[in-house]
């Protein structure tokens, strides 16, 4: 093992590490670093934009850090950054790495829907989503349990869907 010292010069490092015993190493990189391919695959293609290395792009060349930035369009949020076969990298839409060999990632989306969920006569009884308030964001594809209460005088009937009956079943679970 050769180790470069503070002063430049390299010297010969016998081992000599005993159990329990480390070394530290300081590697001096010679040549030009060798770029690599950084792809982005917006997922699904209408759910956003990337930025990487301060440029709206989804490819560059790249060697050292690479920095990538991921934007919601309206009506989806970020999700996730994954690697190529699925992995989870982050969750957080800015996402900072080393760069060390040819790397596909994928900004994940997911389309938000808007809902509203409202009894037809307030003095008759209330209703919530997933027991929370009236109304809310969900993302799609997503199970929600909508609930109505009745209060005094009121009954429950049905549910309805622009204006068409959809259910009698209380609470009532449906996918958005």
């Amino acid at each position: 093992v050769r180790a470069l010292t503070a002063d430049g010069a390299t010297n010969a490092c016998p081992t000599g590490i005993t159990e329990g015993g480390y070394v530290d190493f300081l590697f001096e990189i010679v040549g030009e670093p060798v770029p690599h391919t950084v792809k982005v695959v917006v997922t699904p293609s209408e759910g956003g934009r990337v930025i990487i290395n301060e440029e709206e792009r989804t490819q560059i060349e790249a060697s050292g850090i690479v920095s990538l930035s991921a934007t919601p369009n309206d009506g989806y949020r970020f999700l996730s950054w994954t690697d190529n076969n699925g992995k989870l990298i982050s969750e957080n839409a800015n996402l900072t790495k080393p760069i060390v060999a040819d790397t596909t990632y994928r900004a994940n989306f997911v389309r938000v829907w808007n809902v509203t969920a409202t009894s037809n006569n307030q003095e008759w009884g209330t209703v919530t989503i997933d027991g929370k308030n009236s109304e809310g964001s969900v993302d799609h594809a997503t199970t929600i349990t909508l609930i109505a209460k009745s209060t005094t005088g009121g009954k429950f009937i049905h549910w309805t869907l622009n204006d068409e009956p959809i259910s009698t079943e209380n609470p009532f679970k449906t996918t958005i």
